[in-house]
């Protein structure tokens, strides 16, 4: 896998000024804003089969790459990240393994999320994923029509490590929003970082080549921003399939990466 640069627009809607924790203010607006998303998708889905089908691949490289992913004996798993668990971690300013969200507790144990529910009740078992990941998940759905594969699009919180493999998967989404990346990150060499002290997301290489650098961080120059994605493409589990990972340390240089690809 390797970074790509881009240059997305992106805006912050303004908190309202009553809320007293920065952090509570700041996630209050991140809801709305995803409030808005899942009305805008329910049209998007509902329109799904109604769309024209993307153009036919006509590339030798593109028809090379994902007809390794599409197939007729084998189930291709789309998993669309699940958005409100990263605002839950910037919230308590912690990170949480598989294992953890696995158990899926929904227990509060940081003020900041105590104070999130009081506000937001069971805002923590809310679910909320992001346009740019419905999206990719609808082009992806669509390719496969062209390959004869069979798609299923999941959640992230409603996926089992059973589930995984065999078969394919495309994995939607950074570590923070998408856990399943922790089962492939021993096999990465660009991996992405959320540090949530400096709320940063950081594309980490873990073996740079000469004229590359060792961490790929977002750069505000005024009106311009440069972000990072990656793409990666490696076997499954137990080599029963393949995956592929898109993600990204915005939502605008994700969605480039899914055009690219």
């Amino acid at each position: 896998s390797s970074p790509s640069p881009a240059e997305p627009a992106e805006s912050v809607a303004p908190a309202n000024s009553q809320w007293r924790t920065p952090v509570v203010r700041g996630l209050l607006a991140a809801v709305a804003a995803l409030v808005t998303v899942v009305i805008v998708l329910a049209g998007l889905l509902g329109r799904q089969r109604e769309s024209s089908l993307p153009p036919s691949p006509s590339s030798s490289s593109v028809r090379s790459l994902w007809s390794q992913l599409f197939n007729a004996n084998l189930t291709t798993t789309v998993i669309v990240p699940d958005h409100t668990f990263p605002m839950v971690q910037e919230a308590s300013n912690r990170h949480v393994d598989l294992a953890t969200y696995l158990r899926r507790s929904s227990k509060p144990e940081h003020e900041n999320l105590r104070q999130l529910e009081k506000i937001l009740p069971a805002f923590s078992v809310r679910r909320y994923t992001t346009f740019d990941g419905v999206s990719t998940a609808v082009r992806v759905s669509q390719l496969a029509e062209q390959f004869g594969g069979r798609v299923v699009v999941r959640y992230a919180r409603d996926m089992t490590l059973r589930e995984l493999s065999p078969g394919h998967v495309v994995l939607i989404g950074r570590p923070l929003s998408n856990l399943w990346n922790e089962m492939f990150e021993n096999k990465l060499n660009f991996l992405f970082y959320s540090d949530l002290e400096r709320n940063l997301i950081i594309l980490q290489n873990r073996a740079p080549q000469p004229g590359e650098q060792s961490e790929y961080l977002p750069v505000d120059e005024g009106a311009k921003r440069t972000v990072y994605a990656s793409i990666s493409f490696l076997p499954n589990l137990n080599n029963d399939g393949n995956a592929m990972i898109i993600a990204g340390n915005s939502s605008g240089s994700q969605d480039i990466a899914a055009e690219f690809v």
